[in-house]
């Protein structure tokens, strides 16, 4: 069983990106990077990353996706961190068990490179 079975599917992913994002425009330091971006066509997009997260068959190519849709923002390592926590603050509070959030988090951290702008990362120290 897939954890997208699990938790029931795709009403349980579509409550989890809501609520979701319903944190992330709510930070400060996080809601300018969506900024002109039409709210409801991302939670679509979102609920198809989570729902391939948790083990559904992705119905688009996930990484092209990321890279496309975040290109240009600007999302530094500190940005996608906040989003993990709050990510993970959500999952609990949905009542996911706490093995299945970190593979969850895990996951979503192998899509980093995809997400993260590499022009916004702090220089190496050398």
């Amino acid at each position: 069983m897939t954890l997208f079975e699990k938790y029931g599917g795709i009403q349980t992913v579509k409550s989890v990106v809501k609520a979701f994002y319903i944190q992330v425009l709510k930070n400060e330091a996080l809601k300018f990077h969506f900024h002109g971006i039409d709210t409801e066509r991302l939670i679509n997009h979102q609920v198809i990353f989570i729902a391939h997260m948790l083990g559904k068959p992705a119905e688009i190519n996930v990484e092209k996706t990321l890279r496309d849709s975040h290109k240009g923002r600007k999302i530094s390592e500190n940005d996608f961190n906040k989003i993990i926590h709050i990510l993970h603050d959500v999952l609990f509070e949905h009542s996911v068990e706490e093995d299945d959030i970190a593979a969850i988090l895990n996951l979503m951290r192998s899509h980093s490179s995809d997400i993260v702008d590499i022009y916004s990362r702090p220089p190496l120290n050398t």
